[in-house]
């Protein structure tokens, strides 16, 4: 606000509005790339923190999760056949593919928000750890 000698009430002045909105945006983006791509992201999720996890039986898709790059997968299955694609903000296509029971971690490189489409015959489980 701006002060007009010429009237007794202070003057709005559009100019002022325009800046302050453009620093609380221009704060807002720099604080999300902060905490969701940059180094903040280590703060809320250290090396080998659990991120999420997942289990079922049969086919299924999992709920989306959001990881930075350098994770991995430990998953298990106890029936007949068990496979799994990692697909999302990236296609990363079949990970797993093998016949009978098993277990076993996956290392992944690539960051952003992923889901886990899974292919199974009996129960299964993952769970999303962070890396490096």
């Amino acid at each position: 606000m701006t002060y007009d000698p010429a009237s007794s009430a202070p003057r709005f002045s559009w100019q002022l509005l325009l800046v302050s909105a453009l620093v609380i945006i221009g704060v807002a983006v720099v604080t999300y790339w902060f905490v969701t791509q940059g180094p903040g992201q280590r703060i809320l999720s250290p090396p080998g923190s659990h991120v999420t996890e997942f289990s079922g039986e049969g086919n299924d898709t999992t709920g989306s999760f959001s990881v930075r790059g350098q994770w991995q997968v430990h998953w298990q299955n106890s029936g007949d056949h068990f496979s799994f694609a990692i697909t999302g903000d990236e296609d990363l296509g079949t990970i797993i593919d093998q016949a009978g029971p098993g277990s076993g971690v996956t290392s992944v490189v690539a960051a952003g928000t992923f889901h886990i489409d899974v292919t199974a015959e009996g129960s299964w489980s993952v769970q999303i750890t962070q890396g490096e």
